[in-house]
């Protein structure tokens, strides 16, 4: 590749931009790109880390996705529990968030990998079982070794190619932001911009997403988007866009509590435990026994279901080990494990993460390029297309291998 490039593509994953949130009045700038080239709806993979289907094309069970915490044998991210549980005994709110900070700060002061050394959060996992939980990813998105394939970024080094980056947690991602630092440093000479919008996500999550604050931020988005993509078309002869979501956003309707399910269960916290993800709740056991009558319990815990075999191999989550669970008990559309190990008082009003097949926990895309124009509404896509796309866009697609036998969305 050329050291200057005369073209850009600008890859903008804005966190929870739901099908069907770009409209006229919320988002004017996306709504008109849409108009030109192509749109439609992303489906995410299973769970809450869909980040390997977007840049590498991959299954969760192809790159330990899914979640973002795991139980697995001697892989230690937070350390001196031991000290902080009896810290947090301390019966004041103030005092138990200055805990978890202090946990977090120790967990990135000690760790050797990238990503955790920006962020090592302990959300709300009792202390008493969090030295049993690490998290599977461990690079940031523009690092080697992100995913176990190739991811975008890693076509692009290999072919001497250069980027410009704004991920989480590296930098900060509010919308203000983002622009700022893009219009203030990139000048030129990056085949791919990669800027993560994360603002729509956090107010999705507290107010919900059909609030006014919901649109009224993506009509900041938008507009920030449009100071953007202007800035792009000075530097560069050509700007290709695609611009999507990672998920979606679902109206909280109702609380699944599994708090009495568990108390029958009695783990015992060590050689059978949990994890309270916000739509789904896994589970640790090797005693035949207790795992009979856990199974038996959650038949009968209203708000979703065990999911089988047969769903686990659907939803491409059978992985060679159990360090996302032996158990998952996934929620219905709409359902909130409240409480859980994220959210231990306030419930969300909006969340993400539910089943396949799950109409607003899918995402939108708005994609512009020369072979696009005029494509219009695409339907209901792969997410794991995305990865082909972009390879597309910077004239690597013939360069680089694609698994799962993925095709660009692009014809």
């Amino acid at each position: 590749m050329a050291s200057e490039p005369s073209k850009t593509v600008l890859m903008i994953m804005v966190d929870a931009l739901r099908h069907d949130f770009i409209t006229d009045d919320d988002a004017p700038f996306l709504y008109e790109l849409a108009k030109r080239g192509a749109c439609g709806a992303l489906v995410p993979p299973f769970g809450f880390e869909p980040d390997a289907a977007y840049l590498a094309g991959l299954d969760p069970d192809q790159c330990n996705g899914g979640a973002q915490y795991w139980r697995k044998p001697g892989d230690r991210l937070f350390y001196l529990t031991s000290l902080f549980r009896l810290l947090h005994l301390v019966p004041l709110p103030r005092w138990r968030r200055l805990v978890r900070h202090a946990l977090r700060l120790t967990a990135q002061v000690m760790s050797p990998n990238a990503l955790t050394r920006h962020m090592a959060s302990s959300a709300q996992i009792p202390l008493d079982i969090l030295e049993q939980f690490s998290t599977p990813m461990t690079n940031l998105a523009c690092d080697p070794g992100f995913a176990p394939t190739p991811t975008v970024f890693d076509a692009l080094r290999a072919r001497g190619g250069q980027w410009y980056f704004h991920g989480y947690p590296a930098y900060k991602v509010h919308t203000a932001d983002v622009v700022e630092r893009y219009l203030s440093e990139e000048c030129g000479g990056n085949d791919l911009a990669y800027l993560f919008f994360g603002d729509l996500d956090g107010v999705g999550h507290r107010r919900g997403p059909r609030s006014v604050a919901r649109r009224d931020q993506l009509r900041m988005l938008d507009a920030g988007l449009r100071r953007i993509y202007e800035h792009a078309r000075v530097n560069y002869e050509v700007v290709d866009l695609l611009v999507f979501g990672d998920h979606g956003m679902v109206d909280v309707t109702r609380h699944v509590d599994m708090r009495q399910t568990i108390r029958k269960a009695n783990l015992n916290r060590r050689n059978a435990t949990y994890f309270l993800d916000s739509t789904m709740a896994r589970f640790w056991t090797a005693d035949a026994d207790r795992r009979k009558r856990l199974l038996n319990l959650l038949s009968k815990q209203d708000g979703g279901h065990v999911l089988s075999d047969a769903e686990c191999k659907q939803h491409r989550i059978r992985y060679p080990h159990n360090y996302f669970g032996d158990i998952i008990f996934a929620v219905e559309d709409g359902a909130l494990i409240h409480p859980s190990f994220y959210e231990a008082e306030s419930a969300p009003k909006g969340m993400h993460g539910y089943l396949p097949g799950c109409r607003d926990n899918e995402s939108a895309f708005v994609l512009v390029t020369e072979r696009a124009q005029g494509l219009g509404n695409l339907g209901r896509i792969d997410m794991r297309r995305v990865y082909p796309t972009l390879l597309d866009m910077l004239g690597l697609r013939q360069k680089t291998p694609v698994p799962n036998n993925l095709e660009s969305i692009l014809p």
